[in-house]
C-alpha cells in the first residue's frame, strides 16, 4: 500500500468516484453488484477490508451529518434513515476493522461475517437508491451496469472531455489474514478520459456499445504500471 503502484489504483479509484458523482448527484446510486455467496465446496473466505480508517470515518462522518441536516429539516422518510443509519454503522465498522488490521489484531468471527456480507450490503443501498425507477430485484443489475460517461469541459473549438468508467477490474492483493499471506481478490473501477467531438456526446448507450465492441480509447498510460493487458495471464 505505500508504493507507487497501489498510489496510482488509488487516484484510479477517487476518479471513478468523481466521474460518478459527476454524471449522478448521489455516489452509491449505480453502486457495483457482488454476490454474497454460499454452497460450494467448504473453504477458508476469511476476506480483507482495504485498511483506509480515514476513508470509513469520514463517510461514517459525512452520513451523521447528512442524516442530522435533512431530517432536521423534515426531508427524510423512515426508509431512507435506516438506509442512511445502515450505512453509517457499515463505515464505522469498517473503520474499526481497517483499524485492527494495521495493528495486525485478529478479526472476529462477526467481522469476517461482516466482509462476506459486503456485497449483499451494497446491494441493498443500490436497489433502495434506484427503486423509485422501478429497479427492485438484484437481476436488475444487467440493465444497469457500472460503465457510465458524462463530458465535464467543453473546447470552444469542438470538443469535450469525457470522463467514463468502464466494466469493473479485477484486483489480486497480497494481503495477511490470520498470521499468513495470502492473494486476495476484489473489484476496483475502471476508468476513462479522452476528448470527443461536442457535436457527437456520447451517451451511456454509445460508451457500452463502445466497451463491448472493444472500440474504447486506451486507458490512461498512468494505469499501466499495476494492470495486466486484457486477456493476460501476467499480474
Amino acid at each position: 500500500m505505500q508504493n507507487q503502484g497501489w498510489t496510482r489504483k488509488q487516484l484510479e479509484t477517487y476518479l471513478g468516484s468523481w466521474t460518478e458523482l459527476k454524471h449522478d448527484t448521489v455516489l452509491y446510486a449505480k453502486q457495483v453488484y457482488a454476490e454474497m455467496g454460499g454452497g460450494g465446496e467448504e473453504q477458508d473466505d476469511r476476506g480483507y477490508v482495504e485498511p483506509n480508517p480515514a476513508v470509513y470515518g469520514r463517510l461514517a462522518s459525512l452520513t451523521r451529518m447528512t442524516i442530522d441536516g435533512l431530517q432536521s429539516r423534515g426531508l427524510l422518510d423512515e426508509n431512507i434513515i435506516t438506509s442512511l443509519e445502515q450505512l453509517e454503522e457499515l463505515s464505522l465498522q469498517l473503520k474499526t476493522i481497517s483499524e485492527k488490521e494495521l495493528t495486525e489484531q485478529p478479526l472476529s468471527d462477526e467481522e469476517y461475517d461482516l466482509i462476506r456480507s459486503f456485497g449483499g450490503q451494497l446491494e441493498h443501498f443500490w436497489l433502495e437508491a434506484l427503486k423509485d425507477e422501478g429497479v427492485d430485484s438484484p437481476s436488475s443489475v444487467v440493465e444497469n451496469p457500472a460503465a457510465l460517461i458524462t463530458d465535464v469541459a467543453t473546447d470552444p473549438n469542438g470538443q469535450v472531455l469525457e470522463e467514463a468508467t468502464g466494466y469493473v477490474s479485477d484486483i489480486y492483493v497480497v494481503v495477511p489474514v490470520a498470521g499468513s499471506l495470502r492473494i486476495a481478490k476484489g473489484s476496483v473501477y475502471s476508468y476513462y478520459e479522452f476528448p470527443w467531438l461536442s457535436n457527437d456526446r456520447l451517451t451511456n448507450e454509445k460508451w457500452k456499445a463502445m466497451l463491448e465492441n472493444d472500440k474504447a480509447p486506451s486507458a490512461p498510460s498512468w494505469t499501466k504500471t499495476y494492470t495486466a493487458p486484457k486477456g493476460s495471464s501476467k499480474w
